[in-house]
């Protein structure tokens, strides 16, 4: 109890413990929030830079098509027919190439809005902080769920040893059936609401009448 009394800082009434078991039920949501918000936010960035990779990969392709075309000598007449075949692939490499960017940056679109970013630089300093900032909050995190834990596990205690005693206040009434001792708080605080105006209610009323 006398722990209890510390963490309440109030009198560890069942009802005081209650107050304090549902603010520690928000606590937790918060902590799933955060939890939630910080896995979202490395998959959203692991996605950018997906696609930025794949458009990175894509513009080099666009040049190496742009070279191949840029190094055809046209001087040669032998090599007219293998040459505008060469021109041709490369400029439907480049086409194609040139949508598959396109797609790629469209899907950035999101990652933009969501997480603040107008072009990679800024991408890669949002991702470089949230990379430097992650350990510590998700440590700090792990620290607040485990004093939670250790708080709720000083509240049970407390709300055990409550109970307990009811259960042997309202056993005491029943001198003669020593099983009472044994009954469950759910059963006990029926039997103290059956009492009325501090008169015993007989254990066989109670059995005749169970409801």
């Amino acid at each position: 109890m006398q722990n209890a009394s510390k963490v309440l800082k109030t009198e560890p009434s069942l009802q005081n413990i209650k107050k304090r078991y549902d603010q520690l039920d928000k606590w937790d949501e918060r902590l799933n929030k955060n939890d939630g918000f910080i896995r979202w936010k490395d998959e959203s960035i692991r996605e950018a830079s997906d696609h930025f990779r794949w458009i990175h990969s894509f513009e080099k392709q666009i040049q190496e098509a742009e070279q191949r075309i840029e190094n055809i000598n046209w001087l040669n007449p032998l090599k007219l027919k293998e040459n505008r075949l060469t021109k041709d692939r490369a400029e439907e490499e480049i086409t194609r190439v040139k949508t598959e960017i396109k797609f790629h940056d469209k899907k950035l679109n999101y990652h933009r809005e969501k997480l603040g970013f107008s072009n990679e630089k800024e991408f890669n300093q949002m991702k470089t902080q949230h990379e430097a900032e992650r350990p510590e909050l998700l440590e700090k995190n792990k620290n607040t769920r485990q004093y939670i834990r250790s708080e709720r596990n000083v509240l049970h205690k407390a709300e055990i040893a409550h109970k307990n005693a009811f259960v042997r206040q309202v056993a005491s009434l029943y001198p003669e059936r020593p099983e009472m001792r044994y009954m469950d708080f759910k059963t006990a605080t029926k039997l103290a609401g059956l009492h009325k105006n501090g008169v015993v209610v007989s254990i066989e009323t109670i059995e005749k009448n169970p409801e």
